[in-house]
């Protein structure tokens, strides 16, 4: 439990749907299918080395999902990574900070040195800038990224 208001949780393949439709509001390319396979994919790791978080309110509802893993860092040692994230757009700042809350939480439970969050350009809110920088965040560069081609 995060707080009063949201629970995190791992992914399971087999709660997979349950999430689908905060996935499908943000990438309506994504079908169910896709969905499953990158869930899959993802709860096939060790939990020390990566997975999927949700975050759900008390009624069950998915609310936030990210991706994390474990990474080789230079200067710390090890990073927890958190990619993938999506959020719903709720009022005030209590969805940002629940997540914030949970990555804390797992990076001190993996025992990394450091935490690195990368967010889609243009995906965060002003509040959700602002939970951030209160949490201690800052931005340390530009994450440039390109989709494959066939051959």
């Amino acid at each position: 439990m995060i707080d009063g208001a949201y629970h995190a949780r791992i992914l399971a393949v087999a709660e997979a749907r349950s999430a689908f439709a905060l996935i499908n509001l943000h990438h309506p390319e994504v079908t169910l299918e896709v969905w499953r396979d990158f869930v899959r994919r993802a709860s096939r790791r060790p939990r020390h080395c990566g997975g999927l978080v949700a975050i759900s309110d008390r009624r069950g509802y998915v609310h936030a999902v990210f991706a994390y893993h474990v990474n080789n860092d230079l200067r710390s040692g090890t990073a927890l990574r958190v990619s993938d994230v999506v959020m719903g757009r709720l009022p005030g700042g209590t969805l940002p900070k629940a997540i914030i809350a949970c990555v804390e939480s797992l990076a001190r439970e993996l025992r990394t040195g450091c935490i690195q969050v990368d967010f889609i350009e243009n995906a965060l809110a002003p509040a959700d800038r602002d939970a951030l920088r209160l949490a201690g965040f800052s931005s340390s560069g530009i994450l440039f990224s390109r989709a494959g081609q066939a051959s």
